[in-house]
Formats: structure tokens, sequence, C-alpha cells
């Protein structure tokens, strides 16, 4: 009788210990969870807060209020996931607690991710399909609701599923007793269906969102050396401004009857730039009949009128930023959640794996590296922040009235 007891204190002995470093060990995680639940809810609350009551033209940037919403509702939930888990990793405290917060990791995530399929499929419709219906403000609101449905469709049976998976492990040459909380306390047909259909689901989403996008990269791309060749020819037409007045006005202080074929040469000398034959034969004419006498001069005034409204279109013709924006989010959202996707399958379909026979190494890469996923809920503040220039501007202008 004394000897099991004995026992029984080695056991409970040994649990401690192994709970303790693991918690000591992950205190740095701890800490980097709160330092990101901080940024991610401040980050978030203002970009909420600006969209939604600062800049009323909505257009482009109607999803991205709703996407700050799920963001930061994965920044309030993540956090005590992964910091119950730090702390105990090994001897969780509750079932229910588990269930609850492993259903909120699940759904928000899964909601990210459909609005950012949204958010392609937007941008390719706009960017590739200009002459294709545009979405709606109707089918804008139906998309946002049909991507939290299918979000909260596809993680109600973590309800179910998720919970504390007690095991039996060897530690220290020690038989102890572990309880993990786990998206499945068991294994059955039914369950890795489940499983089976929500990672191909996630993959497959990931794929379809990227595939949507390599036009819309390849249209910037373009749209990128069209700008560039433009302000090559903006130089052009600007040279030509200049010597077609200066030769206009030569040609009237010697000559009353100006040859107006000379005045209209742009058109053979460089047949490339932005201004048509048309235009510059008709400006050329319309001077010539209203003043012989002047029709040079006033053939090169409505010349460099129309070459510099030419000149004004190209300047202002703005990069898609918003293209390149959402571009960000995109592969920040498939950077953070390919190798977590990856680490899950592998320690759930891996035989007798067991948390406890890993090494420091080891543990970083089958513990932290699923909750990557968390990176992507934090930096998107800080992608509307570098490329919005109206948000930044709004911005702005609150911080210096407060």
């Amino acid at each position: 009788m004394f000897g099991v007891m004995i026992m029984a204190n080695d056991t409970k002995a040994y649990e401690y210990l192994l709970q303790t470093i693991h918690s000591q060990r992950d205190l740095g995680s701890t800490v980097g969870s709160i330092i990101g639940a901080v940024i991610g809810v401040i980050g978030n609350s203002i970009v909420i807060l600006v969209y939604l009551f600062r800049i009323k033209e909505k257009g482009e940037r109607y999803f991205i209020p709703l996407l700050a919403i799920v963001d930061l509702s994965a920044c309030v939930t993540s956090p005590p996931f992964f910091i119950l888990d730090n702390t105990y990793f090994f001897n969780y405290p509750s079932n229910a607690w588990c269930k609850i917060l492993s259903f909120f990791q699940l759904c928000f995530s899964t909601i990210s991710a459909n609005m950012l399929l949204v958010i392609s499929l937007q941008r390719y419709l706009l960017v590739c399909k200009p002459f294709w219906p545009k979405m709606t403000l109707f089918w804008k609101r139906f998309s946002f609701l049909c991507s939290c449905c299918i979000g909260l469709l596809c993680s109600i049976p973590i309800l179910k599923t998720a919970g504390i998976l007690e095991s039996n492990s060897i530690y220290m040459n020690h038989n102890i007793t572990t309880r993990t909380c786990k998206f499945s306390m068991y294994q059955s047909v039914y369950v890795s269906a489940y499983f089976g259909v929500l990672l191909i689901l996630s993959f497959a989403n990931m794929l379809v969102t990227l595939f949507l996008y390599i036009p819309i990269l390849h249209r910037i791309k373009r749209s990128r050396q069209w700008k560039s060749n433009a302000a090559d020819k903006k130089e052009i037409l600007e040279q030509e401004i200049d010597h077609s007045c200066s030769s206009a006005t030569h040609q009237t202080a010697n000559n009353s009857e100006v040859n107006e074929t000379n005045l209209c040469k742009n058109e053979n000398n460089f047949p490339n730039t932005v201004i048509s034959t048309e235009e510059n034969t008709t400006a050329c004419k319309s001077a010539g009949e209203t003043d012989p006498g002047n029709s040079s001069v006033r053939a090169a005034t409505v010349l460099s009128t129309t070459l510099q409204q030419k000149v004004k279109k190209v300047h202002r013709r703005p990069l898609d930023r918003f293209s390149m924006m959402f571009f960000i989010i995109i592969l920040v959202y498939v950077l953070s959640y390919i190798a977590p996707l990856v680490i899950l399958v592998l320690s759930y379909t891996i035989e007798d794996f067991d948390y406890v026979t890993l090494s420091e190494t080891d543990s970083l890469v089958w513990i932290y590296v699923p909750r990557l996923v968390f990176i992507n809920h934090i930096l998107n503040p800080f992608v509307y922040g570098y490329f919005d220039t109206k948000f930044k501007d709004q911005l702005k202008i609150v911080f210096c009235c407060y």
C-alpha cells in the first residue's frame, strides 16, 4: 500500500514537472500572444472606426471594415486559446473551454479565408473583366453572409469532436497521464471524413484565390510597363509642344501664309504618341479657318492644349494600389495558412505521435507553427495603412485632432 502511494506521488510529481518545464519554455510565446492581441485589437479597431465613420465612399473598400471585424474577433479569441495551451498543455483544465476556443479558432479563420476569396473575385471582375457585371451592394452583402454561414457550418462539428484527450506516456522512465486539448478526441470514419473535407476545402480556397489573382498581377505589370513608356512619351510630347509653338511664332513673323502641313508633322515624327492623327489635323484646320493670318500660332496653341490634356491623363493614371494591397493580404494569408495545415495534418496522421517525446526544437515546429495563422489577423491593418492613401490621410486627421 505504501509503495503504491509513492508511485502515485511520483507520477503526479513527474506530470507536474513536465507541465512546469513546458509552461516556462512557452513563456515567450505567451508574452508574444498578449502583445499580438493588443496590436491586433488596436489596429483592427482603428480600421473599423476609420473605414465605417470617416470614409464615406466605400466602393472598393466595402469588404475592408468587414474583414477587420473578423480579424478583430480572431484577435480577441485566439490569444486565450494559445495562452491556455502554453500554460496547461499537458493538463488542460476545462473540456468546455477547449471546445469553445477551438470552435472560435476555426470559425474566424474560415470566415477570413472565405472573404479573401470573395475579394479576389471582386478584384478579378473589376480589373480583368471591365465589361462584365460588377458586384452590386446586394451581392456584396450576400457574399459576406455566405462567407459567415460557410464558416459557421464548417466549424460547428468542432463543438462535438474537440475536447480533452487523455493518454498515457512515458516521461523520464515514468508512466504519466496527459490531458491535451485536441480538435478530435477520437477516431472514426465520420470524423476522418469531416477533417478530410475541411482540409480539401482549405487548400482549394487558397488555390482558387491565388489563381484569380494571377491575371490581376499580369494586368498590374502591363500597367507599370505602359506607365514607364508613357513617361518617356510625356517628355517627347512636352518637347514637341515647345517646338511647335516656337516654330509657329517664327513662321508668323516672316510670312502670314503658313504651310499647315508642317505644323501637323507630329503624326509623322511621332506615330506612337498618345495624340492621334485626327486630333492633330483637326487642331490645325480649326485654327487656320478661324484666322488665316495667325493660323500657325492658333494651331500650335490648340495642339499644345490637346497634348497637355493627354500628358495630364498619362500623369494622372494611378497604379492599382488596391489590387496590390489585397494581393499582399492574400499572400500573407496563404503563407500563414499552408504550414499550419501541413503540421496539423501530420500531427493527426502520424501513428503513435506523442508531444511528450518532442525535444525543445521539435516543439517549436509541432506546437508553434500552427499558430502562425494568428499573424494573418494582426498584419492586415498595417497593409491598409501602407497602401490606402485615403485611409492614411483620415488617420492623420483623427490623430491630429486628438
